[in-house]
């Protein structure tokens, strides 16, 4: 999805492919939807992307037609076909699932990601390979529980997760 702007809104996934989803220097808009992106996988390359989503914001499963191949026990490399690429944009995701969820790896190389979540449920990333990030500013609160970090930073990052759902506006402090 090259340039220009796109509202959508869907009972079902914003946009659902087999294959890859690319976004470059598109404007997306979902404010309604189960599954923001869902596609064998899914990369932001620049633009600026804002889903409300029932269910997942950006998902990389491998999916053949209708069928959902279930890939949760296979052996995942670094050239997994499932895979999320973000690498500039701006992205806001408020979920009631996983904002970012890979049957592979996830890789944030560069933009901005806000992660909201809406549920007890929610969880910032989901992931069966590795989780990278560099270059990159990432806000994401969750739930103790359901908190996953990133595998590997080659910046500082700090992991915040809650023993309970606060209420928006919260202020949240960190001290030494």
């Amino acid at each position: 999805i090259s340039g220009g702007t796109l509202n959508l809104s869907s009972n079902k996934d914003a946009i659902d492919v087999d294959k890859a989803i690319v976004v470059d220097g598109a404007t997306i808009t979902s404010l309604i939807c189960a599954d923001g992106f869902k596609g064998e996988s899914v990369t932001v390359k620049s633009g600026t992307v804002t889903i409300k989503a029932s269910q997942d914001g950006l998902k990389a499963i491998e999916e053949t037609g209708d069928t959902v191949v279930d890939t949760s026990s296979v052996v995942v490399d670094d050239n997994h076909v499932c895979f999320i690429n973000i690498v500039g944009g701006t992205l806001k995701l408020d979920v009631e699932d996983n904002a970012l969820d890979s049957k592979g790896n996830i890789q944030i190389i560069g933009g901005e990601v806000e992660i909201v979540g809406s549920s007890l449920g929610s969880k910032p990333l989901n992931y069966n390979g590795k989780a990278i990030v560099t270059n990159a500013k990432v806000t994401a609160v969750g739930l103790k529980e359901k908190a996953v970090n990133f595998t590997n930073s080659l910046q500082k990052t700090i992991l915040i997760s809650l023993d309970e759902v606060v209420s928006a506006g919260t202020k949240i402090s960190i001290k030494n």
